[in-house]
């Protein structure tokens, strides 16, 4: 495995570091994986992710007040005649 040298300004490390905390990992790992999600190739080594990332799924059902698919396509209302083309 490869290593680099970074370097960051002091906000930009505080930063970091807050948010590795924040997920329990070490500032590597953390690095890691931002990087990974980055370039589309985080749970998929040597591969592109053409998934959704876990963000993405976590928000599945999030809203609790928004209309169901069949309210959406539910209308009273008369559709606007079309321009022809």
């Amino acid at each position: 495995m490869a290593q680099i040298v970074l370097t960051l300004d002091d906000e930009v490390l505080e930063q970091v570091l807050h948010q590795a905390k924040a997920e329990n990992l070490s500032s590597t790992s953390w690095l890691d994986k931002l990087i990974k999600q980055r370039v589309g190739m985080l749970n998929q080594p040597n591969k592109v992710n053409n998934q959704w990332s876990s963000d993405v799924h976590e928000l599945a059902g999030a809203w609790q007040d928004f209309p169901s698919l069949e309210d959406i396509r539910y209308s009273t209302s008369q559709d606007t005649p079309r321009e022809p083309l």
